[in-house]
């Protein structure tokens, strides 16, 4: 463990600060990344599935760089500057979520990012802060589906 020297009460407000910070950024990505949330879900049962690689592509992360490459991605902000980004990881995916001439078996269509964060971006951060409660005053994490 390092040894810090302390000058004043500032700089231990300002090291609590900061300490609180990474402790909230760590929280939310875990929370995103493992357990169900509803932008995701639904984005998954409605992605057309051909092989299944577009599928398992699907990727959600907290506190991600707006962006990521390849497929269309969507970043929200879930809570006040934590970010929330969601897509798929192939190249082809933008094509795929785009294409609304393409004929689809439903529930799977085109727009199939797009549709569910319009649906659900504002009920994020309430999934986020539920997880969230459950793991410091449940116990424990909660199974996956919050």
């Amino acid at each position: 463990m390092t040894e810090k020297v302390i000058h004043s009460l500032a700089e231990i407000q300002q090291d609590l600060e900061r300490m609180k910070a990474e402790f909230h950024r760590q929280l939310i990505h875990y929370v995103v990344r493992f357990v169900d949330n509803p932008i995701m879900s639904d984005s998954a049962r409605e992605v057309p599935v051909r092989t299944g690689q577009l599928r398992r592509s699907g990727t959600n992360n907290g506190n991600a760089p707006p962006d990521m490459e390849g497929g269309p991605s969507n970043t929200i902000d879930a809570m006040g500057g934590v970010y929330v980004d969601f897509g798929y990881g192939t190249l082809y995916a933008v094509y795929v979520h785009e294409n609304l001439e393409a004929r689809h078996k439903p529930p799977t269509k085109a727009k199939f990012l797009e549709d569910p964060v319009n649906r659900h971006a504002d009920e994020l951060g309430t999934v986020i802060l539920d997880v969230a409660d459950k793991i410091f005053l449940g116990g424990g994490a909660p199974a996956s589906g919050a």
